[in-house]
């Protein structure tokens, strides 16, 4: 949670962080359709508020960076490195939609954070590190490729924006709550690097409970999380195949089952009653059933035959084939 040495780290040096920025403004169904068009095939998690209305923000997190965060935090799993809060800082775009915020995430960079416990990750413990230093280095080197190394084995990309719209930047500082929930502590409220033109993200994840939380701007107003992962296209195929054919079995075996079930139930609530049922596959792989059932008729219902002058019923028969 943050509760000391609270600050996140330094934001690069460069000179457009200190001038006032012009956000792009471009849609977020836009937004959606791009990384859906153009990162392969994804599939979306939500978190937050799923609902909202015209000034909603949103925090879009892209299909490597959501593998990045996962991996790192150890989601949905009790591990000894996310037993103590972790920190990390995620790099991305910022854009507007009318009153809508939208960060996307493109990558997240692991803070070693110089003391941990299980509520609060600090990275300076009264000495100087360097651990400051070795961050904005990662941040330079993703910057440097992320434009000629944007592609996915597959020919899709990492990050539909960048070329368009620019490198990432610094824009979300994350910690985790190691199954305790997602919230925002007093401290934590205090942590983010907002300003008025610059609408940072301060960001909580529990990756026991696999929840999300995040807060834009300075005011931490809730976003809703849309968290894009991969699809396994192979194992998803498979699966497919194989819930397929494990359909057309059962059906089968339910259908020649049920019928012998209801018959044995029938045969057994019924007076007077006798029949033959049987169930066998042909040569060709045919399942069929032969199914015959004679029912005497009831003493009323022999003295309404008597009474009718041109029917004889002396009994009902049934055939079923399959």
């Amino acid at each position: 949670m943050n509760n000391r040495n609270n600050n996140p780290p330094e934001l690069p040096k460069a000179p457009h962080i200190k001038e006032r920025r012009n956000i792009p403004v471009k849609k977020v169904d836009s937004i959606i359709a791009d990384i859906e068009k153009k990162c392969g095939h994804v599939y979306v998690e939500r978190y937050g508020p799923i609902k909202g209305g015209s000034d909603t923000d949103f925090l879009i997190i892209l299909p490597q960076a959501t593998k990045e965060l996962k991996t790192m935090i150890y989601w949905g799993e009790k591990h000894p490195v996310n037993f103590y809060e972790q920190i990390y800082q995620g790099m991305g775009h910022a854009f507007l939609d009318g009153g809508k915020r939208i960060i996307v995430i493109s990558h997240f960079l692991y803070i070693y954070a110089a003391e941990r416990t299980r509520t609060s990750a600090c990275i300076f413990n009264g000495t100087y590190d360097s651990i400051m230093n070795r961050l904005e280095y990662e941040r330079s080197i993703y910057n440097k490729n992320e434009v000629d190394y944007n592609r996915t084995k597959d020919g899709f990309v990492f990050d539909p924006f960048v070329e368009r719209y620019g490198i990432s930047e610094a824009i979300l500082y994350g910690h985790t709550h190691p199954n305790l929930g997602c919230f925002f502590s007093g401290p934590d409220r205090k942590s983010g690097f907002a300003s008025e033109d610059f609408p940072a993200v301060t960001f909580v994840a529990d990756p026991i409970q696999k929840d999300m939380k995040a807060g834009v701007g300075r005011e931490l107003r809730d976003a809703q999380i849309l968290a894009y992962s991969y699809e396994d296209k192979k194992q998803d195929e498979e699966y497919k195949v194989e819930k397929k054919s494990t359909e057309v079995e059962k059906k089968a075996s339910d259908y020649v089952g049920e019928i012998g079930s209801a018959y044995n139930k029938l045969m057994n609530s019924i007076s007077g009653i006798h029949g033959d049922y049987r169930a066998y596959t042909t040569r060709s792989g045919k399942q069929r059933i032969n199914m015959k059932v004679s029912i005497k008729p009831l003493k009323e219902d022999r003295k309404a035959t008597d009474r009718e002058s041109s029917c004889s019923r002396v009994g009902r028969t049934y055939d079923s084939y399959a």
